[in-house]
């Protein structure tokens, strides 16, 4: 092995660790310097566009160190050479930490359910919320995208009571705890995949809620009674709040459905 081909062999070895310790700096520096720019007046987007420049910097001078590469031209063109190379890892770098970031600060788990009579029919619940609890249900007919239906958790007028399908596996029933019907079991959101059509009462629509008197709860639970019984009653299988829980999933940020 010549020594040239040495030289080049130990400068990508210690190219990738001084990538890395360039990397550990210029994470650890972000805070830092980013809440005294900050704390300057510096806007946020100003504070980015420093972190980033600072990186490329700093992997410029891990390109540039020993660069066994064009030693005839002048250290002029190898720093500018060197600059160019830096731009993909430091575009990669921040790619990956924007992207681990997303997943990090999403809290919503994904539990899918599916139909009994078609498994391309699918409930999905996704559950999260930083403060109150967020328990989203969404009905993903086959070959479509899911379809967000409604918020099941309003806290403190209703809670996630349990979910059902019927016995034909073309309905999915989701019933709830309403304070306003004496917090016993309501039935209040269903979702008919044969019609592709939604039941669910006007007041947990748009994601709002305006809590309605018991009388309104009451209707809307016998009117999902009606399309229950036209497919057959219930089937055997319920779903409460633990089963949810036992099924649901960390996905990744881009797999969640769309609010």
């Amino acid at each position: 092995m010549t020594e040239s081909s040495k030289s080049k062999r130990w400068w990508l070895a210690g190219l990738l660790l001084r990538l890395l310790v360039v990397l550990v700096i210029c994470i650890f520096s972000s805070f830092l310097l980013g809440s005294i720019f900050l704390k300057l007046g510096f806007s946020a987007r100003a504070v980015q566009v420093i972190i980033v420049m600072v990186m490329v910097a700093g992997y410029a001078w891990a390109i540039y160190y020993d660069l066994p590469f064009f030693t005839a031209w002048s250290n002029r063109r190898r720093w500018l050479i060197s600059t160019g190379l830096a731009v993909l890892p430091v575009a990669l770098t921040v790619g990956c930490l924007l992207l681990a970031l997303m997943q990090l600060s999403q809290d919503y788990r994904l539990a899918k359910f599916q139909s009994p009579a078609s498994a391309q029919n699918e409930a999905w619940f996704m559950d999260g919320g930083f403060l109150d609890r967020d328990l989203f249900l969404f009905a993903k007919p086959a070959g479509q995208k899911p379809q967000r239906l409604a918020n099941l958790c309003w806290f403190p007028d209703c809670d996630f009571s349990s979910a059902r399908w019927s016995k034909d596996g073309q309905v999915i029933v989701c019933s709830v705890k309403a304070k306003n019907a004496g917090d016993k079991p309501v039935m209040v959101v269903a979702f008919d995949f044969s019609k592709k059509q939604s039941v669910m009462p006007s007041w947990m629509t748009g994601g709002v809620f305006q809590n309605a008197p018991e009388s309104e709860w009451k209707k809307q639970d016998a009117a999902i009674q009606r399309t229950i019984a036209a497919h057959g009653g219930f089937g055997d299988e319920e779903i409460d709040d633990n089963i949810l829980r036992s099924r649901e999933k960390h996905p990744w940020f881009w797999q969640l459905p769309k609010l």
